[in-house]
């Protein structure tokens, strides 16, 4: 093979860094956790580390569209204190059953409505979408809708009712100075006849009677592709602000496949293309970002993640770690970043340390664990033992197998003569770190 075949083989890479900075970035979390050094990083809750691209204004409107996981987003940011105005219209004016029919799970799904309610959707529009689910009863649904609300509607004009509503409140996305996008899935079912891609898979019954018209479609790399750059499309020419995008890919899997295959294998799929078009897709555009909740969630211990025991919808306490992890980076804040506090620490500036710490005028559900960490640290260092205690104390609430803080909560236990305090923290991590086991049978040898 000569040259020029080999450079016409290469497809485009999706980032080109020059090789003196590639090196210079493999440092701190650019390196995989190590048991001994930064366990915190990935047990019990994974915590992942990157830079915000853009702030969300204190006071800006954000709307979320997309899976099931969107709902929990929109949720645990209302809660926050933030305008989050595809949760709060529904929440002041609709019902809890309504609010879950707003799901988009797939690229196409989104872009379908999307597409509708930034260009002015017509009654014919919101007629279209209503289909009788069997000849044999009235009873009608929508698949464009979200989860099984679709199927429990009575009669046709309750169900366009719904799909105006819903495409009205969508249409305020316009005015959002921040979207959230959650993706879900790639098996998306295809209508024949409207010549469009719905939400959900149609009803069993409709599919026996409408034989030819259904078609399930496994999207590829390139459709996911087109549909997201679409998606950017038609959102900056419908925005009335300045707009940012916040994406993401839900870790909520499959609940079943169609492909025949086992839905382990079909949701490795699904994820994995999701994931990889949207990194390509976020290199290309300055004013889109991905947080990794995605990520967060599969690297954490089952245990730790799911709702109840069904494996598949994510806890609210693990939703809130997200938003604290993920989301509040982006949030305006005086917040200083973890890289100030460390190189402080490595300064010995402790009196700066806790000088920095006590100036944050942010609420403490608000404040990002490392400023914690690294208080607990520096009162350590000043011989403020209660203050110090206090905030390892508040390290270990997020990270409960914290090496350092652990250790270093173990000490001054120690001096306060609580050895039987001490060991009990040693024992819960002991298991997994050689050096916490060392210090803890160094306290049962005393």
């Amino acid at each position: 093979m000569n040259k020029d075949q080999f450079i016409q083989m290469k497809s485009n890479p999706i980032q080109i860094i020059k090789g003196s900075e590639a090196y210079a970035a493999v440092s701190g979390t650019a390196l995989y956790p190590h048991p001994d050094k930064d366990p915190e990083r990935l047990h019990p809750i994974a915590n992942l580390e990157h830079e915000p691209k853009f702030k969300i204004p204190k006071d800006g409107k954000i709307f979320a569209i997309g899976s099931c996981f969107a709902r929990e987003i929109e949720k645990a940011m209302f809660s926050l204190g933030m305008d989050v105005v595809s949760y709060k219209t529904i929440h002041e004016q609709e019902s809890d059953k309504f609010r879950y029919i707003t799901n988009k799970y797939t690229p196409t799904s989104i872009l379908h409505d999307l597409k509708l309610a930034t260009g002015g959707f017509t009654e014919s529009d919101v007629n279209a979408g209503v289909v009788k689910i069997s000849p044999k009863n009235s009873r009608c649904a929508n698949y464009q809708f979200g989860g099984g609300n679709s199927l429990d509607t009575a009669s046709h004009e309750e169900v366009a009712s719904a799909y105006r509503r819903l495409l009205t409140n969508m249409s305020l996305i316009k005015q959002c100075d921040l979207v959230v996008i959650t993706l879900g899935l790639v098996e998306a079912w295809y209508d024949k006849t409207e010549q469009t891609y719905l939400n959900i898979s149609p009803h069993k019954s409709t599919v026996k009677n409408n034989p030819d018209r259904y078609e399930l479609h496994v999207l590829s790399y390139d459709q996911i592709m087109s549909c997201l750059k679409e998606i950017y499309k038609t959102l900056q020419e419908s925005a009335e602000v300045e707009q940012n995008i916040l994406i993401t890919v839900s870790p909520v899997p499959l609940h079943a496949t169609y492909r025949g295959q086992d839905v382990l294998q079909a949701n490795c799929y699904s994820k994995s293309v999701l994931r990889a078009a949207v990194e390509e897709f976020v290199t290309q555009n300055p004013s889109i970002a991905y947080f990794p909740s995605y990520e967060m969630v599969t690297l954490t211990s089952p245990d730790k993640v799911w709702k109840g025991a069904d494996y598949r919808h994510v806890s609210p306490n693990m939703v809130a770690k997200i938003m604290q992890a993920s989301i509040n980076n982006y949030l305006e804040s005086d917040m200083p970043s973890k890289i100030t506090f460390q190189e402080l620490i490595k300064k010995k500036s402790y009196s700066e340390v806790v000088e920095l710490f006590e100036s944050i005028e942010i609420e403490p559900h608000l404040l990002r664990a490392y400023a914690f960490y690294y208080a607990g640290i520096a009162y350590y260092n000043l011989a403020d033992m209660q203050n110090s205690k206090r905030n390892l104390e508040v390290t270990l609430e997020f990270f409960p197998k914290h090496l350092f803080a652990t250790t270093l909560l173990a000490k001054i236990n120690v001096q306060e003569g609580k050895r039987e305090e001490a060991i009990c923290l040693l024992e819960k991590i002991s298991a997994d770190h050689p050096p916490a086991e060392k210090f803890l049978n160094e306290l049962k040898d005393i």
